[in-house]
Protein backbone atom coordinates (compact mmCIF):
# COMPACT_ATOMS: atom_id res chain seq x y z
CA UNK A 1 0.00 0.00 0.00
CA UNK A 2 1.63 3.25 -1.15
CA UNK A 3 0.71 6.99 -1.43
CA UNK A 4 -1.01 6.45 -4.82
CA UNK A 5 -3.65 4.21 -3.19
CA UNK A 6 -6.92 6.14 -2.59
CA UNK A 7 -7.64 7.10 1.03
CA UNK A 8 -10.89 5.08 1.15
CA UNK A 9 -9.07 1.95 -0.06
CA UNK A 10 -6.30 2.47 2.51
CA UNK A 11 -8.90 2.80 5.27
CA UNK A 12 -10.68 -0.40 4.15
CA UNK A 13 -7.41 -2.36 4.07
CA UNK A 14 -6.39 -1.02 7.50
CA UNK A 15 -9.76 -1.97 9.03
CA UNK A 16 -9.58 -5.45 7.54
CA UNK A 17 -6.04 -5.91 8.95
CA UNK A 18 -7.26 -4.71 12.39
CA UNK A 19 -10.19 -7.16 12.32
CA UNK A 20 -7.86 -10.02 11.33
CA UNK A 21 -5.43 -9.08 14.12
CA UNK A 22 -8.25 -8.90 16.69
CA UNK A 23 -9.64 -12.26 15.58
CA UNK A 24 -6.23 -13.92 15.88
CA UNK A 25 -5.61 -12.31 19.28
CA UNK A 26 -8.95 -13.74 20.46
CA UNK A 27 -8.02 -17.21 19.16
CA UNK A 28 -4.71 -17.14 21.08
CA UNK A 29 -6.39 -15.73 24.22
CA UNK A 30 -9.03 -18.49 24.22
CA UNK A 31 -6.37 -21.13 23.70
CA UNK A 32 -4.15 -19.81 26.50
CA UNK A 33 -6.64 -18.44 29.07
CA UNK A 34 -10.12 -19.50 27.79
CA UNK A 35 -11.22 -15.83 27.60
CA UNK A 36 -11.56 -13.14 24.91
CA UNK A 37 -8.63 -10.77 24.44
CA UNK A 38 -10.56 -7.73 25.74
CA UNK A 39 -11.51 -9.58 28.96
CA UNK A 40 -7.89 -10.13 29.98
CA UNK A 41 -5.79 -7.92 32.29
CA UNK A 42 -3.02 -5.86 30.69
CA UNK A 43 -0.22 -8.26 31.79
CA UNK A 44 -1.88 -11.17 30.00
CA UNK A 45 -2.73 -9.03 26.96
CA UNK A 46 0.97 -8.33 26.63
CA UNK A 47 1.72 -12.06 26.63
CA UNK A 48 -0.94 -12.64 23.95
CA UNK A 49 0.56 -9.88 21.75
CA UNK A 50 4.02 -11.44 22.05
CA UNK A 51 2.64 -14.84 21.05
CA UNK A 52 0.84 -13.24 18.09
CA UNK A 53 4.07 -11.54 16.93
CA UNK A 54 5.98 -14.80 17.24
CA UNK A 55 3.29 -16.64 15.26
CA UNK A 56 3.32 -13.96 12.58
CA UNK A 57 7.12 -14.10 12.30
CA UNK A 58 7.10 -17.89 11.95
CA UNK A 59 4.53 -17.62 9.17
CA UNK A 60 6.74 -15.17 7.25
CA UNK A 61 9.81 -17.41 7.52
CA UNK A 62 8.60 -20.99 6.86
CA UNK A 63 10.73 -23.78 8.25
CA UNK A 64 13.12 -25.45 5.89
CA UNK A 65 12.40 -29.13 5.24
CA UNK A 66 14.28 -31.37 7.65
CA UNK A 67 17.65 -32.49 6.36
CA UNK A 68 18.06 -35.22 8.98
CA UNK A 69 18.92 -38.67 7.72
CA UNK A 70 20.25 -41.66 9.57
CA UNK A 71 24.00 -42.24 9.34
CA UNK A 72 23.72 -45.20 6.94
CA UNK A 73 21.53 -43.27 4.49
CA UNK A 74 23.76 -40.17 4.62
CA UNK A 75 26.91 -42.20 3.97
CA UNK A 76 25.28 -43.96 1.02
CA UNK A 77 24.11 -40.69 -0.53
CA UNK A 78 27.60 -39.22 -0.25
CA UNK A 79 29.06 -42.20 -2.10
CA UNK A 80 26.45 -41.68 -4.85
CA UNK A 81 24.37 -44.78 -4.08
CA UNK A 82 20.60 -44.94 -3.87
CA UNK A 83 19.13 -46.76 -0.87
CA UNK A 84 15.69 -48.27 -0.83
CA UNK A 85 14.13 -48.60 2.63
CA UNK A 86 11.53 -51.35 3.11
CA UNK A 87 9.13 -51.92 6.00
CA UNK A 88 9.47 -55.40 7.54
CA UNK A 89 6.13 -57.26 7.32
CA UNK A 90 7.10 -60.26 9.47
CA UNK A 91 4.12 -61.16 11.65
CA UNK A 92 4.34 -62.83 15.07
CA UNK A 93 1.42 -63.37 17.47
CA UNK A 94 -0.72 -61.09 15.29
CA UNK A 95 1.77 -58.20 15.45
CA UNK A 96 3.79 -56.89 12.50
CA UNK A 97 7.46 -56.05 13.08
CA UNK A 98 7.20 -52.75 11.12
CA UNK A 99 10.93 -51.96 11.36
CA UNK A 100 12.44 -49.99 8.44
CA UNK A 101 15.28 -51.97 6.89
CA UNK A 102 17.60 -51.37 3.94
CA UNK A 103 16.62 -53.53 0.97
CA UNK A 104 19.99 -55.30 0.97
CA UNK A 105 19.62 -56.26 4.66
CA UNK A 106 15.97 -57.39 4.50
CA UNK A 107 16.77 -61.07 3.86
CA UNK A 108 19.11 -61.21 6.86
CA UNK A 109 16.58 -59.36 9.03
CA UNK A 110 13.81 -61.87 8.13
CA UNK A 111 16.20 -64.77 8.85
CA UNK A 112 16.79 -63.33 12.34
CA UNK A 113 13.03 -63.38 12.97
CA UNK A 114 12.77 -67.00 11.81
CA UNK A 115 15.86 -68.00 13.80
CA UNK A 116 14.42 -66.40 16.95
CA UNK A 117 11.16 -68.28 16.37
CA UNK A 118 12.98 -71.62 16.00
CA UNK A 119 15.06 -71.01 19.16
CA UNK A 120 11.90 -70.11 21.09
CA UNK A 121 10.19 -73.34 19.98
CA UNK A 122 13.22 -75.40 21.04
CA UNK A 123 13.22 -73.70 24.47
CA UNK A 124 9.52 -74.48 24.95
CA UNK A 125 9.94 -78.09 23.81
CA UNK A 126 13.03 -78.60 25.99
CA UNK A 127 11.10 -77.54 29.12
CA UNK A 128 8.13 -79.76 28.23
CA UNK A 129 10.29 -82.81 27.54
CA UNK A 130 12.46 -82.43 30.65
CA UNK A 131 9.34 -81.87 32.78
CA UNK A 132 7.96 -85.20 31.49
CA UNK A 133 11.31 -86.88 32.17
CA UNK A 134 11.31 -85.69 35.81
CA UNK A 135 7.65 -86.67 36.24
CA UNK A 136 8.46 -90.19 35.09
CA UNK A 137 11.57 -90.33 37.27
CA UNK A 138 9.81 -89.01 40.42
CA UNK A 139 6.15 -90.17 40.03
CA UNK A 140 4.94 -89.32 43.56
CA UNK A 141 6.63 -85.91 43.88
CA UNK A 142 5.47 -82.33 43.54
CA UNK A 143 6.67 -80.87 40.26
CA UNK A 144 5.86 -77.49 38.69
CA UNK A 145 7.09 -74.87 36.20
CA UNK A 146 7.91 -71.39 37.46
CA UNK A 147 6.77 -69.51 34.34
CA UNK A 148 8.36 -66.10 33.83
CA UNK A 149 9.44 -65.33 37.39
CA UNK A 150 12.67 -63.25 37.19
CA UNK A 151 15.76 -65.20 38.23
CA UNK A 152 13.93 -68.40 39.19
CA UNK A 153 14.96 -71.62 37.38
CA UNK A 154 12.43 -73.17 34.97
CA UNK A 155 11.33 -76.23 36.99
CA UNK A 156 10.99 -76.94 40.73
CA UNK A 157 10.90 -80.46 42.18
CA UNK A 158 9.85 -81.28 45.77
CA UNK A 159 10.64 -84.83 46.82
CA UNK A 160 11.58 -86.49 50.13
CA UNK A 161 11.23 -83.12 51.92
CA UNK A 162 13.86 -81.55 49.64
CA UNK A 163 13.64 -78.87 46.97
CA UNK A 164 15.54 -79.08 43.68
CA UNK A 165 15.67 -76.44 40.92
CA UNK A 166 16.35 -77.01 37.20
CA UNK A 167 17.30 -74.37 34.63
CA UNK A 168 17.07 -75.63 31.01
CA UNK A 169 19.58 -74.24 28.49
CA UNK A 170 20.89 -75.05 24.98
CA UNK A 171 24.48 -76.27 24.71
CA UNK A 172 27.33 -73.83 24.19
CA UNK A 173 27.75 -75.14 20.63
CA UNK A 174 24.15 -74.24 19.78
CA UNK A 175 24.09 -70.81 21.46
CA UNK A 176 27.02 -69.25 23.31
CA UNK A 177 24.85 -66.54 24.87
CA UNK A 178 21.77 -68.72 25.40
CA UNK A 179 23.75 -71.41 27.25
CA UNK A 180 24.77 -69.05 30.06
CA UNK A 181 22.84 -68.19 33.23
CA UNK A 182 21.54 -64.63 33.42
CA UNK A 183 22.89 -62.35 36.13
CA UNK A 184 19.49 -62.38 37.89
CA UNK A 185 19.49 -66.20 37.85
CA UNK A 186 22.99 -66.43 39.34
CA UNK A 187 21.99 -64.07 42.18
CA UNK A 188 18.71 -65.89 42.85
CA UNK A 189 20.34 -69.35 42.90
CA UNK A 190 23.12 -68.19 45.22
CA UNK A 191 20.64 -66.62 47.64
CA UNK A 192 17.80 -69.17 47.57
CA UNK A 193 19.49 -72.45 46.67
CA UNK A 194 23.16 -72.54 47.61
CA UNK A 195 22.74 -70.52 50.82
CA UNK A 196 19.83 -72.73 51.95
CA UNK A 197 21.35 -76.02 50.78
CA UNK A 198 18.74 -76.62 48.08
CA UNK A 199 20.05 -78.41 45.00
CA UNK A 200 20.16 -76.42 41.75
CA UNK A 201 21.02 -77.84 38.33
CA UNK A 202 21.74 -76.39 34.92
CA UNK A 203 20.40 -78.80 32.29
CA UNK A 204 21.74 -78.66 28.71
CA UNK A 205 19.75 -80.00 25.78
CA UNK A 206 20.83 -81.05 22.28
CA UNK A 207 19.59 -83.06 19.32
CA UNK A 208 16.43 -82.81 17.17
CA UNK A 209 13.58 -80.78 18.67
CA UNK A 210 11.18 -83.75 18.52
CA UNK A 211 13.44 -85.88 20.74
CA UNK A 212 16.00 -83.93 22.76
CA UNK A 213 18.70 -85.45 24.94
CA UNK A 214 19.67 -83.86 28.28
CA UNK A 215 22.72 -83.63 30.55
CA UNK A 216 22.59 -81.92 33.95
CA UNK A 217 25.29 -80.26 36.05
CA UNK A 218 24.98 -79.62 39.78
CA UNK A 219 25.60 -75.93 40.57
CA UNK A 220 27.92 -75.15 43.51
CA UNK A 221 29.55 -72.05 44.97
CA UNK A 222 32.76 -72.97 43.12
CA UNK A 223 31.33 -73.53 39.61
CA UNK A 224 28.22 -71.28 39.34
CA UNK A 225 30.17 -68.26 38.04
CA UNK A 226 31.57 -70.46 35.26
CA UNK A 227 28.03 -70.87 33.88
CA UNK A 228 27.04 -67.23 34.31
Amino acid sequence: MDASTPKAERTRIAKKAARTRKRKLNIIAKREFKKKYDELPSSRKKKIRLLYKKQKKEKKTPKKPSQKKDNKERAALISGKHIRIIKCTFRKNGKICGKLVEEGNLKRHMAQHKGAGTASQRNIQSEKQYFKKLKKQYPNSLLFKTGKEIGVPDIVLFTKSKLSFYEIKPTKEESEKGSRLKETQVKWIKKNCLAKRNEAYIVFYKGPTSKLSFSKKLLTRKNIDKYG
